[in-house]
């Protein structure tokens, strides 16, 4: 019985690179709409097409649901060891170049590099708690 699936690295680093790139900064911006730019309501009594559900009521859950998403990014990032949770925090959240943050840890380039790998492929299985289904197994 096999626990744990064997993952296909490359592709789950790149799925995750491109989540914490494409990704996160959109649900960051659905995450920090306030209530105040939802459109209120319009009384009117000029006939309209008949619409199902509250609009309103559906963009605060995505709302909500993008704050708890985003939530879970920063915990999953925080909860890997120090210098990784470093690397991706610098590079994809404080938008930090590549050689700027491996300045600041004092790492060769491809020192820095590996790290980083590992990093993101840490951050893609410490999401999957979350039901963020970026790993890739090999098949």
């Amino acid at each position: 019985m096999e626990l744990i699936k064997d993952i296909d690295t490359d592709k789950t680093i790149r799925k995750a690179r491109n989540f914490l790139t494409k990704q996160l900064p959109k649900m960051q911006i659905q995450a920090n709409l306030t209530s105040m730019s939802i459109k209120s309501p319009t009384i009117s009594d000029m006939p309209t097409g008949s619409m199902i559900g509250n609009s309103n009521e559906e963009k605060n859950v995505l709302m909500l649901q993008r704050q708890d998403d985003v939530k879970h990014v920063l915990k999953a990032i925080k909860a890997l060891p120090s210098f990784e949770g470093y690397i991706l925090n610098a590079v994809y959240l404080e938008h930090k170049k590549d050689l700027e943050v491996s300045f600041d840890i004092e790492y060769s380039m491809s020192r820095y590099q590996h790290i980083k790998r590992k990093a993101l492929l840490d951050f893609a299985v410490a999401m999957q708690v979350h039901e963020l289904d970026i790993v890739e197994y090999k098949k």
